[in-house]
């Protein structure tokens, strides 16, 4: 059980001021046929997961296609396997994707680290440098919208693009300008979730299965994507110790 810090506070607003504005038009001359593939044919096209070593610690990716680079970047508590559906699809229409767990997350390595915004950065400069060196278009959901917005803005000569989804999850308020009350709940709850005695209890409900198939039903618009298969892609790498 971690929480996320920031050494400075970041916002949205605040990140974009620091990417330059310049038009880009992607194409996605995608087959239709690609898009309504059933389960079958998308698990025969996923490609052989890997493991980088990165800084002493495994980081699983996969990579399949050629031609422009698209990194798929995954939110919080996500991994590969939430973009199971899409990168075979990208992969076909003439990408080259890579797709990889964040450091703590999926079947990458957990160490009990102080996690950080800051530190997947490093990660994803890190990764580019040893596999992509070109410039590649990042498409992020959640926490990995925020990490996409900031390769932009931090490393221009990496990337060609970016796409946010959902962008930052609830990592995009403004602590400083919340009202007293809603500052302190928030200050509490923090601190809740931190304590080495209430955390882990906290995760531990929160992990089970039935919450989180809940916890999609809120955010996803069709329930039929909720599949039992989905809820296990989240469940299972929050059972790996340090977690």
């Amino acid at each position: 059980m971690y929480t996320i810090r920031t050494r400075s506070p970041y916002h949205i607003d605040k990140v974009l001021s620091n990417v330059k504005a310049r038009p880009v038009t992607i194409q996605l001359p995608i087959d239709s046929a690609a898009l309504t593939a059933d389960s079958t044919t998308q698990a025969s096209v996923t490609p052989p997961s890997q493991d980088w070593i990165w800084r002493d610690h495994t980081i699983r990716y996969q990579v399949s296609g050629t031609g422009q680079p698209l990194v798929l970047i995954h939110g919080f508590g996500a991994s590969i396997g939430h973009w199971r559906k899409n990168s075979p699809v990208f992969a076909a229409a003439g990408y080259k994707v890579f797709v990889l767990d964040l450091l703590g997350f999926g079947a990458s390595a957990k160490p009990p680290l102080d996690y950080s915004l800051e530190l997947w950065e490093e990660l994803l400069t890190d990764f580019w440098q040893a596999h992509i060196q070109a410039p590649a278009v990042f498409i992020g959901n959640s926490i990995g919208g925020l990490l996409a917005l900031m390769m932009l803005a931090h490393h221009p000569d990496k990337a060609a693009g970016g796409v946010l989804l959902n962008c930052a999850g609830g990592l995009n308020h403004r602590p400083d300008e919340l009202n007293p009350v809603l500052r302190f709940v928030m200050g509490t709850f923090s601190k809740v979730v931190s304590n080495p005695v209430i955390g882990p209890l906290m995760f531990n409900e929160i992990r089970r299965k039935f919450r989180i198939r809940g916890t999609l039903q809120q955010v996803y618009g069709d329930r039929t994507a909720i599949t039992d298969e989905l809820v296990e892609i989240l469940y299972q790498p929050s059972c790996d110790p340090g977690a």
